[in-house]
């Protein structure tokens, strides 16, 4: 899988001539991750060719203006462009209130399928709403080793730093890959189908008949699934 990082914004608290405010983005695949959203982000995206109807995941790192002013715009933008491509944000508490407010005095309009997330370390929770339609909160769910966000290609971690505000900061974690397991090299071995394999594929090694049995990659992939990514 292709990673690309874009520097959409590196400047502080006031934008100069040739810097943005801060606004980091990965394209991943087909998807878009965005850290933080300075003012001007809308500009900064077409100037990247980053598209505006992609999944997107967004992590805002706390709640001071130049981090957080550009987000509502991206939105307002999102469904000036016909968007239904799915947006998650992610962000310290108070974070769906400053969108609802948005909808509430400005009419923050959002039709395709938005999911904000408020995270509190603290507490290894995290509250989730449906969009900006209810201020009841949907669900809460536990934090487990600080990880906000996974699927089977990366996982989003994040941990408290310290500012002046409540701030996290985040990382992207590419999970390693393992190409396109080769059951028969396991039967070969009389490795029973099951969590055994699922280790192995995984490159741990494994307890098998009072053995400890660790295989090198080569040993239990399909060859030809070796050089993908």
């Amino acid at each position: 899988m292709n990673l690309e990082l874009i520097i959409l914004g590196s400047s502080g608290a006031i934008p100069v001539k040739d810097r943005n405010l801060p606004a980091i983005g990965i394209r991943y695949g087909s998807e878009i991750i965005l850290f933080d959203c300075g003012e001007d982000i809308q500009r900064r995206f077409q100037q990247a060719g980053l598209k505006f109807n992609v999944p997107l995941s967004i992590f805002i790192s706390h709640m001071h203006g130049d981090h957080v002013i550009g987000l509502p715009g991206l939105l307002f933008n999102f469904s000036l462009k016909d968007r239904d491509a799915p947006v998650k944000i992610y962000g310290p508490p108070l974070i769906f209130l400053y969108l609802f407010l948005h909808k509430k005095i400005l009419g923050l309009f959002t039709p395709y399928d938005l999911e904000v997330n408020e995270i509190d370390l603290k507490n290894s929770k995290i509250t989730r709403y449906n969009g900006l339609n209810s201020e009841i909160k949907k669900e809460e769910i536990d934090i487990i080793d600080n990880i906000l966000f996974e699927n089977r290609r990366y996982m989003i971690k994040s941990t408290m730093v310290k500012h002046s505000v409540l701030t996290y900061a985040f990382s992207f974690v590419e999970k390693p890959r393992f190409g396109k397991f080769n059951p028969e090299r396991a039967k070969e071995l009389n490795i029973p189908e099951g969590y055994l394999w699922k280790k192995l594929h995984n490159g741990e090694k494994i307890k098998f008949k009072g053995k400890i049995i660790i295989l090198k990659k080569k040993e239990l992939l399909d060859q030809k699934s070796l050089g993908e990514r």
